[in-house]
């Protein structure tokens, strides 16, 4: 885990070079007119996005909480496993959405618990808001988002504490918002485990199917604010998640051993994208012996993902360079043909 982690800041500081990747990317300011007022996202685009060879691409959406201080490290993973030919996941764009107020939004029903500090005081007061944050995404952000970018439908949603409970609570209650959700040590203790309860109810009833899931739990047992008093909770909807795997439901739940709730957001977020994507990568140089690989790899792929997925044009033009590069013209053009199948209008 120790060299993982190394790695993983290596790649980190690797993209970022001498630039701050938490200041490339735009800032929208949407007018909402759902109660709350105007709210920010901040939006950042693949690399080659703009470039006119490709403007028939279309890409997956990642929206993720915390919007303002984590599209740093969401770029440089993202980035880092949609490079090149070999990539383990197709490029994406990001959409980090900015707090107003965090406990009021994030949370799902109006709580508090006392001060571990102060008895006399309580904490979270303003909480419950998470529906009209909800209903912002529903029905303002996404129509925002597929209008000005090109967007493929496939639809990834990932939070981190507050953020891992806000998307645990759409996960239960508005499945069908995402294709996949990524919840990062979530906060389920809040409300004496109010999301598990909730999970017992509606996920063994079959009402809520997403394609995948991710939940990455820290190692919180050092310990003493007592916020971690729903590692009970947190164990219950472990369970009733995967109880409820089936060939729609994909499930998968890791402990991070050496993270604690603040280092774990980079390394899970590396593990559930490859676990989301798993099955992506291509071992395009079988197509000497099978020349349906990547069409049969993309048909895989989709049916576990519960949506319909294409190589991207780049990606072909990476297969195709590479098979010329190397004097094998016949795979060159098996690849070319079925590029102009997918990319009619390409040149």
């Amino acid at each position: 885990m120790k060299i993982k982690l190394f790695l993983l800041l290596s790649l980190f500081t690797g993209i970022a070079g001498a630039q701050d990747l938490n200041r490339l990317f735009n800032t929208t300011t949407l007018h909402s007119k759902i109660p709350g007022g105007e709210r920010e996202v901040c939006i950042s685009l693949p690399p080659n996005y703009d470039n006119a060879r490709y403007v028939h691409e279309r890409y997956p959406v990642l929206y993720f909480f915390d919007g303002e201080t984590s599209m740093g490290f969401y770029k440089a993973v993202t980035q880092f496993l949609s490079k090149g030919v070999y990539a383990r996941m197709p490029e994406v764009i990001l959409v980090g959405i900015r707090n107003k107020d965090r406990t009021r939004d994030l949370t799902p029903t109006r709580s508090f618990i006392k001060s571990p500090d102060d008895s006399t005081k309580r904490l979270f007061e303003n909480s419950g808001g998470n529906e009209r944050l909800v209903q912002f995404i529903k029905e303002e952000l996404f129509s925002y988002i597929n209008a000005h970018y090109r967007t493929d439908g496939y639809t990834i949603l990932s939070g981190h504490s507050f953020g891992g409970l806000a998307a645990s609570n759409i996960l239960l209650h508005h499945t069908n918002l995402f294709n996949a959700y990524i919840l990062i040590d979530p906060s389920i203790w809040w409300d004496n485990g109010y999301i598990a309860r909730e999970a017992a109810c509606i996920i063994p009833s079959g009402k809520a199917r997403p394609a995948v899931v991710y939940m990455a739990v820290a190692n919180n047992k050092e310990k003493t604010n007592g916020f971690n008093a729903g590692d009970h909770a947190s164990q219950k909807l472990q369970e009733i998640l995967a109880a409820g795997q089936d060939s729609a439901l994909l499930f998968r739940h890791q402990f991070y051993e050496q993270e604690d709730h603040g280092t774990i957001p980079l390394p899970a977020l590396y593990d559930a994208l490859k676990f989301i994507f798993d099955g992506y990568a291509i071992d395009f140089k079988e197509v000497t012996n099978r020349s349906s690989v990547i069409t049969d790899t993309y048909t895989a792929f989709s049916e576990r993902n519960h949506h319909h997925f294409i190589p991207s044009l780049q990606k072909f033009d990476f297969i195709i360079r590479y098979f010329k590069e190397n004097k094998k013209m016949r795979e060159a053009q098996i690849v070319l043909e079925q590029c102009r199948q997918l990319y009619p209008n390409a040149e």
